[in-house]
């Protein structure tokens, strides 16, 4: 791993309220959560840690460098460290043998993008092996190339086939330019990353809309094979004909990576993100869907990305964010 691309935290980073530095009943997620150095021998040590039925990382990829390439608003890449002051004030709904490590930031220097994203893969490779649940928080979308090559290499070691399901507004399967991939590119990338590692490519996204992809992207979607739920779908008189297309998806695979763009959220709910959306879902659209995803039991790892504290309003968007991080790791 690139050192150069990997910084720690500090304890100080986690905030919230104290109300009782005794009784877990009362504690609150900046109580609990573990800090771990991935340049000390012990790391590993902590990682296989005995006695944790279920354990979850966090992983801030404090990286916009993709979002810029894509010609995007630039400011994601603080998105990690506000979500951990926000999230470290909602209340403890773990489980007692459940543990919470936060691994620290990856960083982007000198636009080194590709390097970036190697770091996340080997990051999120080293957690899957300890039977670590990574949630990783960006930082620009191009993070799912680097989590999404860190878990096909599980996924083709343990002979799984692995979906990726990602709730955008975006298809994300824009063309590189000049060989170079940018936040609308990543899952064209891992098209191309199966393809040469004669894996097979399972890739839903829910909430896209045709106002935000051109038709050469659905022609695209339409060549690789992805399957789509629409915005419009998941309006109330529509959303069982989503959760079809969404049991059909799920059924065939073996386990699920999930991403969230925020930018997937009406502007209303999530104003800090790079490109606002004016048309897009409510929260009440996506939980029922995530929760039944998590329900299949067959989710092993999420991302959520495009947090941009710059753009954000009364901390809205950053809200939402730790709201569905706390629902991930809640029992």
């Amino acid at each position: 791993m690139q050192i150069s691309h990997y910084k720690t935290i500090d304890k100080s980073d986690w905030q919230g309220r104290t109300d009782s530095d005794t009784d877990p009943e009362k504690f609150r997620i900046h109580q609990v959560v573990e800090l771990l150095d991935l340049g000390k021998p012990e790391s590993e040590q902590q990682l296989a840690k005995e006695g944790c039925a279920k354990k979850f990382a966090i992983v801030g990829y404090a990286a916009d460098e993709g979002v810029r390439r894509n010609k995007g608003k630039t400011g994601a890449a603080q998105g990690p460290m506000v979500l951990r002051r926000v999230l470290g004030n909602l209340p403890v709904h773990l489980g007692d043998t459940e543990c919470f490590f936060d691994i620290g930031n990856i960083v982007c220097p000198s636009h080194d993008l590709e390097t970036t994203q190697t770091v996340l893969s080997e990051i999120t490779h080293a957690l899957l092996k300890y039977n670590v649940f990574p949630i990783c928080v960006g930082g620009g979308h191009d993070l799912a190339y680097g989590q999404g090559k860190g878990l096909y290499a599980h996924a083709k070691e343990k002979g799984e086939r692995l979906g990726i399901i990602n709730f955008d507004a975006h298809f994300d399967l824009r063309d590189k330019i000049d060989g170079k991939g940018s936040s609308g590119t990543p899952f064209l990338q891992l098209s191309e990353h199966c393809k040469e590692s004669e894996q097979e490519f399972h890739y839903l996204t829910i909430g896209v809309q045709q106002a935000t992809n051109t038709r050469a992207l659905y022609a695209k979607a339409k060549e690789l094979g992805v399957k789509y739920i629409s915005r419009d779908q998941l309006q109330h008189h529509k959303i069982l004909e989503a959760a079809n297309i969404l049991d059909e998806f799920l059924l065939s695979v073996d386990k699920v990576y999930v991403t969230v763009c925020l930018d997937v959220f009406d502007g209303a709910f999530a104003p800090g993100v790079s490109a606002v959306g004016t048309y897009g879902i409510a929260p009440e659209n996506f939980f029922p869907l995530f929760k039944h995803i998590k329900l299949s039991g067959k989710m092993n790892s999420f991302s959520v990305a495009e947090l941009n504290p710059s753009l954000d309003h009364d901390g809205l968007t950053a809200k939402l964010t730790a709201r569905i991080i706390h629902e991930v790791i809640s029992s």
